[in-house]
């Protein structure tokens, strides 16, 4: 089984597709190319139809349900805070609002779930934002270091 925890995960594809599928079905895109739709599964993920709803050479990963669970909660700021960092990062003009909004997103997110720190961790190829809830740190978002 993967750790998806420490892996990016390509939030656009939250708005590219329906999320509500997503959710129902408990399937965790994680990223695509012009042929390939990877998807993160476990065993209670219903799949049926997937093959119908995307037209795309379909590979899976099987993960614990906790850990999909857990990557699909509070998808909705997730997915702003992915479209946030991407906005501050490729706009060609000063981004100091973007990150600046970034930011504050990021500080908000992390009081309305009762974080007591956040961790910026330099880990390979890759920045994790770690927030520690009750005791416990676990990953909320993970970018390319490029």
């Amino acid at each position: 089984m993967t750790n998806i925890l420490n892996k990016k995960i390509d939030y656009s594809l939250f708005k590219k597709y329906d999320k509500d599928y997503f959710l129902e079905k408990l399937i965790l895109p994680i990223s695509e190319d012009d042929m390939c739709l990877k998807l993160a599964v476990c065993e209670e993920s219903k799949l049926l139809d997937v093959n119908e709803t995307f037209h795309k050479v379909l590979k899976f990963k099987e993960i614990k349900k906790e850990d999909l669970l857990f990557v699909l909660s509070y998808i909705d700021r997730k997915v702003e805070l992915f479209d946030l960092a991407n906005k501050s990062l490729f706009t060609h003009s000063s981004n100091e609002k973007g990150i600046k909004d970034f930011i504050y997103t990021l500080l908000d997110f992390a009081i309305s779930l009762r974080a007591s720190d956040i961790h910026f961790e330099d880990y390979h190829e890759m920045l994790l934002i770690r927030f520690r809830i009750d005791g416990r740190l676990k990953t909320f978002f993970v970018y390319d270091k490029k």
